[in-house]
């Protein structure tokens, strides 16, 4: 949780501790793991975090990062930065997206299969896609990557 605040002291310790260890260790000893349970994992993470307080907005971010943690080969990191590079290379997104960010569960599980596609379709490791999508949307929302790719 430490490594997700980036020194932005967010209060991941608080965020972790609102989580019971065996969430986490249901979830690992499954054999499959579906969009159901992804969504239920997700649900009982986000109800833990809503009974110690936390997670206010309905921010997806923490709680997929948590599932993440669960499950890292089934559940991708998602943030404004995976989604941008998503709907960029998806040929969805368009400028008045770019300052929004996702807010949908539904629209997570849509990337989990895009996500999981790729990496199934091309052999790509998980981890070093997430990061080539993390810096790639990086790029698209600064001003050099606004100026060089025009979205639609």
């Amino acid at each position: 949780m430490k490594w997700k605040e980036q020194n932005r002291n967010l209060g991941g310790a608080r965020w972790a501790a609102a989580v019971p260890t065996r969430v986490f260790n249901d979830a690992r000893a499954a054999t499959s793991f579906a969009d159901d349970d992804v969504a239920k994992l997700f649900a009982e993470i986000n109800g833990h975090l809503k009974a110690a307080n936390l997670n206010k907005t309905d921010a997806l971010n923490w709680p997929v990062f948590m599932c993440h943690i669960a499950r890292p080969l089934d559940v991708p990191i998602y943030d404004v930065n995976v989604w941008v590079a998503w709907g960029v290379l998806a040929e969805w997104m368009t400028p008045d997206l770019l300052r929004l960010r996702p807010t949908e569960f539904s629209t997570y599980l849509e990337y989990r299969d895009w996500f999981n596609d790729l990496v199934t379709r091309h052999g790509v490791d998980h981890r070093e896609l997430d990061r080539a999508l993390m810096a790639f949307g990086q790029f698209v929302t600064s001003p050099l990557g606004r100026a060089l790719m025009p979205i639609r």
